[in-house]
């Protein structure tokens, strides 16, 4: 289970299912998505597209 606040998906335009760029980056750093900031998260999927 991963707990998600709600700014990740109005913020960051996040959106379920993920990408696999997405799902491997914070396992590839050892971070937890949910220690990630929103604006983090956006920077992650701007450096993806």
């Amino acid at each position: 289970m991963v707990t998600l606040f709600a700014d990740f998906f109005i913020l960051c335009n996040l959106r379920l299912p993920v990408t696999v760029f997405v799902a491997d980056f914070p396992e590839y750093y050892k971070i937890r998505i949910s220690q990630m900031s929103p604006l983090g998260m956006v920077r992650v999927r701007h450096f993806e597209y």
